[in-house]
């Protein structure tokens, strides 16, 4: 499974597992928040650690973590055997993230280190 395949799995429901505070966003909120899972795709297809860099993009990667240890439990992902040979890593079962202000207006802030998207950057069709 790719990652690009788990990230429209999680993408289907992915507004349900969104605080409360987020449902009544509008549609240019929500393609903006779709658009932060795509980042994260980018980042590892650019061979980069998928390194959040707003609220959104964190809320993102702890779908698809979530979503990922579900689908390697129920053995269909192929991620069990395809990087069996990789060296554990003291923090890949590190599941504490720095969480941001997730209050609707702030999602997309970027985080204070972190370097800006390009904000002209395609959406999603």
């Amino acid at each position: 499974m790719t990652v690009e395949v788990l990230v429209e799995v999680v993408g289907e429901a992915a507004f349900d597992e969104f605080p409360r505070i987020t449902w009544r966003q509008d549609a240019v909120w929500r393609r903006r928040a779709v658009r932060s899972f795509d980042d994260l795709v980018a980042d590892l297809a650019a061979g980069e650690c998928p390194r959040p860099r707003c609220a959104a993009e964190e809320m993102a990667l702890r779908l698809i973590l979530r979503c990922a240890e579900s689908v390697v439990g129920d053995g269909w992902s192929g991620v069990d055997t395809r990087f069996a040979g990789l060296l554990e890593h003291d923090d890949d079962h590190n599941r504490h993230l720095n969480m941001g202000d997730y209050r609707p207006h702030a999602w997309f802030a970027t985080f204070g280190q972190a370097q800006p998207r390009d904000p002209i950057r395609p959406f999603r069709r």
